[in-house]
């Protein structure tokens, strides 16, 4: 079976998606199992990076994708 040239392009489009909903999943999966290994709320968390506590929240529910700047930051306070 072929796929017709917008058919391809919204097959890649889905797989894009599918692949950044997964690595919003595992980054914020990630940083809540560190931060609960180190005894820390997301509050704390939050005001070693700078950042409002309830961002924190939504990158652990994977509902946020953090900059790579941010990223780093709460790298640094875990």
């Amino acid at each position: 079976m072929y796929l017709t040239l917008s058919e391809e392009r919204l097959y890649i489009l889905y797989l894009t998606i599918f692949q950044e909903l997964k690595l919003k999943a595992e980054i914020g999966r990630r940083i809540k199992k560190i931060r609960v290994e180190r005894g820390l709320t997301q509050k704390e968390l939050a005001s070693k990076v700078g950042i409002d506590f309830t961002y924190i929240g939504k990158i652990e529910r994977g509902e946020q994708l953090p900059s790579l700047k941010i990223l780093i930051k709460i790298g640094d306070a875990l």
